[in-house]
């Protein structure tokens, strides 16, 4: 005969399991929290980013950028691995300004070797975007902006300022200043903008410039041109053309612009690389696509001078 569990019974071993499973999430959810931030280390050849959970006592901005500031500049070498900042490198002084963080190092900073040089930057950076209200750094050595090896001034950074720096190879990074077009207010004209990109030198720098155009503009007064779900499936070049394949949300998620604005965002975006001087954009390996109603995407489409907004009209509104 099978016995029958009595409707309280039932209620009381369910509201149980409910407890049960209830605390397993929420301490999941508590350790998630609690390994949200990372704190970035050296490997001992000085070629690669260590990650380490970071749990700050306060999550707030005043009390994280001084505990952080601290630590990076009293930390010593470990027997394996090295601090963030090389021995006798330390940060001077910090200002808040909006939602960006000024940091001044002193001069021992430009000391190091190139690739030591891009690991210390891009641990700066991915260590303090992630304190409250900071969203891009800027880093000053004494008093002069911080320039790379051809002198020019490397300016704000984000964390989309590095792609795929994790690796071993102690010569496996590259760095590129980027001209970007985005759009206006308007969506009916392209706007340059510059942005300087370390990645690993295995990734074509042409993939690097589709990502970076998903991901938007950095710019105020810019705006994005295509879908930020836009991901590149491919790149290839040949005989002077460049083959971009992007996933359909660049088709079928088209923002507030116009279809040219769209289209030649990504090929005189392209083609400011130098590298190709035609584009032809596919969808999931497809060129028998349009973008919006008029856009065939199967044309070879070259540099779009008159889309572009001047620097006299951009002063002078």
């Amino acid at each position: 005969m099978k016995k029958m569990i009595k409707p309280g019974v039932m209620v009381l071993v369910v509201a149980i399991l409910l407890i049960i499973w209830g605390s397993g999430i929420y301490a999941k959810m508590d350790e998630q929290d609690k390994n949200s931030y990372r704190y970035y280390y050296v490997n001992g050849d000085e070629t690669q980013l260590l990650p380490e959970a970071y749990d700050p006592e306060e999550e707030t901005a005043e009390y994280m950028l001084q505990e952080l500031i601290t630590r990076l500049n009293d930390e010593q070498r470990l027997s394996d691995k090295a601090s963030l900042l090389p021995e006798g490198v330390h940060i001077d002084s910090y200002e808040i300004r909006d939602t960006l963080l000024h940091l001044e190092f002193n001069l021992r900073y430009t000391q190091m070797g190139r690739t030591r040089e891009i690991l210390t930057r891009t641990g700066i950076v991915k260590t303090f975007v992630q304190v409250p209200g900071i969203d891009s750094v800027e880093i000053y050595v004494g008093k002069e902006p911080l320039t790379d090896t051809k002198g020019q001034t490397v300016g704000v950074l984000t964390e989309a300022s590095f792609v795929e720096m994790e690796g071993s190879d102690g010569d496996a990074y590259s760095y590129d200043c980027f001209t970007l077009y985005f759009t206006d207010s308007t969506g009916t004209c392209l706007v340059e903008e510059k942005r300087s990109v370390y990645y690993k030198r295995t990734i074509p720098k042409e993939r690097v410039i589709l990502e970076q155009l998903a991901k938007g503009p950095m710019e105020k007064g810019h705006y994005p041109v295509i879908s930020e779900n836009t991901a590149v499936v491919g790149v290839t070049m040949a005989d002077g053309v460049c083959y971009a394949d992007l996933n359909r949300a660049f088709v079928d998620s088209p923002l507030a612009v116009s279809e040219d604005v769209a289209v030649y965002a990504v090929v005189d975006s392209l083609l400011a690389a130098g590298d190709a001087q035609r584009v032809q954009i596919l969808v999931n390996g497809e060129t028998q696509e349009t973008y919006g109603e008029n856009m065939q995407l199967y044309h070879f489409y070259s540099w779009n001078e008159k889309l572009i907004r001047q620097e006299e009209e951009e002063i002078s509104e």
